[in-house]
C-alpha cells in the first residue's frame, strides 16, 4: 500500500486545458468502475456539501456524461463531459 499516493495538477491556459494525475490506493478495477457506473459517479465526484445527479452517461470514446451538481437546497448546475480517448481500465481523457 502506498502511504503517499501520487497527485499531480497542471493547467496549460494556451491549450486551455487542465491534466490531473492521481494515484489511489485501490485496485484498478474498482477506480474504472468509481468513474465509469453512474451509480458510483454520483457517490464521490461533488464536492462537499454539493452531489452530483447523473442524467445520461454514455462512456465510451465520443460518448456524453450529462450530470448536474446540486446544492443542499436542491438548485442544480447543468453539466458535461465528452470522452476522447479511452484505454481500457488505465486512463480516460476529457
Amino acid at each position: 500500500m502506498n502511504s503517499n499516493p501520487l497527485f499531480d495538477f497542471s493547467v496549460n491556459k494556451e491549450n486551455k486545458a487542465i491534466h490531473i494525475k492521481r494515484e489511489f490506493d485501490a485496485t484498478h478495477e474498482l477506480v474504472w468502475k468509481a468513474w465509469t457506473t453512474a451509480k458510483l459517479l454520483d457517490q464521490w465526484c461533488a464536492p462537499k456539501p454539493y452531489r452530483t445527479e447523473t442524467k445520461t452517461l454514455d462512456f465510451r470514446e465520443g460518448g456524453f456524461w450529462h450530470y448536474a451538481i446540486v446544492s443542499s437546497e436542491g438548485k442544480d448546475i447543468g453539466a458535461g463531459m465528452i470522452t476522447r480517448k479511452l484505454n481500457s481500465k488505465k486512463s480516460l481523457r476529457n
